[in-house]
């Protein structure tokens, strides 16, 4: 659990490399873009790899129709939803999610799932 569930300030170490939306890293021959996908938080990306057809999504969206929680300091059910619109019109159906937690799912089964667009 989350020191900042219990009033205590947390502080991370500064970044080795800052990221930003639509930068791509490159990892042995695959290439991941980064999206940025806030709402869970401010800074929450997801990270796509068209080659292999995965997105990684953090706690954006999860399998069964779950997303990231929005009652954390400075998160954004607007901006969650906004964030998980941009994943379905923007990566391809056959896609398969690798979701922060729990199993894997498809573009496709979650956008037959969600009610939030």
């Amino acid at each position: 659990m989350s020191l900042s569930f219990f009033g205590k300030s947390i502080f991370s170490p500064p970044a080795d490399k800052l990221i930003s939306d639509g930068e791509i890293l490159s990892l042995g021959n695959f290439d991941f873009e980064v999206i940025h996908t806030p709402g869970h938080s401010p800074g929450s990306i997801c990270l796509y790899c068209q080659q292999a057809e995965i997105l990684f999504s953090g706690d954006l969206i999860f399998a069964d129709g779950g997303v990231g929680g929005t009652d954390l300091p400075r998160s954004s059910y607007d901006d969650l939803v906004a964030s998980i619109n941009r994943i379905f019109s923007t990566i391809p159906d056959k896609t398969t999610i690798y979701p922060g937690h729990g199993h894997q799912t498809t573009i496709a089964k979650e956008k037959q799932i969600h009610q939030i667009r």
